[in-house]
């Protein structure tokens, strides 16, 4: 019986001191942590692009109110979609940006899905786009800096809109 002892705590302490050495070498904000803050299913409250001068200005393709719904689960899976909120027959824009910020939107609509990872260094989220409506949006790496506080979720990044650099921001809140 002791003997049987001996080989439950040494089995036991060696367990523990593999995992302790397996996460010390891991780089714990360029990992997902399963129990992040982030999994579960967001819809959009808000899509504000700024001037640097603080000036908004309206986003003619998806608007400054567009339905969306983001998901991000425990696994590292992510996916969006973002739609026009007036989106009808007439609306038969297609990107043509080549905006390596952003995937490209068709008749109103934007998705993809992928993976995530969150760097909490930097407050950053990288989604890398898996699919998508575009083909050649497959393989992009969006980054975008992040706030996150309980049940409300800031993404902002830099981009363009109608030529004029803007700060992008969307504003989401927690689905329950």
């Amino acid at each position: 019986m002791r003997r049987s002892n001996r080989f439950i705590l040494l089995s036991t302490f060696t367990f523990i001191l593999f995992s302790i050495t397996a996460c010390h070498h891991q780089k714990p904000h360029q990992t997902i942590n399963k129990l992040s803050s982030f999994v579960g299913s967001w819809h959009l409250i808000s899509r504000i692009d700024k001037t640097n001068a603080g000036e908004i200005i309206d986003e003619p393709i998806l608007g400054n109110d567009p339905i969306a719904l983001l998901m991000y689960d425990g696994l590292g899976n992510m996916s969006v979609q973002i739609m026009k909120r007036d989106r009808n027959d007439s609306t038969t824009i297609i990107s043509a940006q080549q905006d390596s910020t952003n995937s490209t939107f068709f008749n109103g609509y934007d998705a993809y899905f992928g993976t995530y990872i969150i760097d909490t260094l930097k407050h950053q989220i990288k989604h890398n786009i898996k699919g998508t409506i575009n083909q050649q949006d497959i393989g992009k790496e969006l980054i975008r800096n992040y706030s996150i506080s309980v049940d409300t979720l800031l993404l902002w990044f830099t981009t363009s809109n109608s030529d004029v650099t803007v700060t992008r921001t969307l504003t989401w809140v927690r689905e329950k």
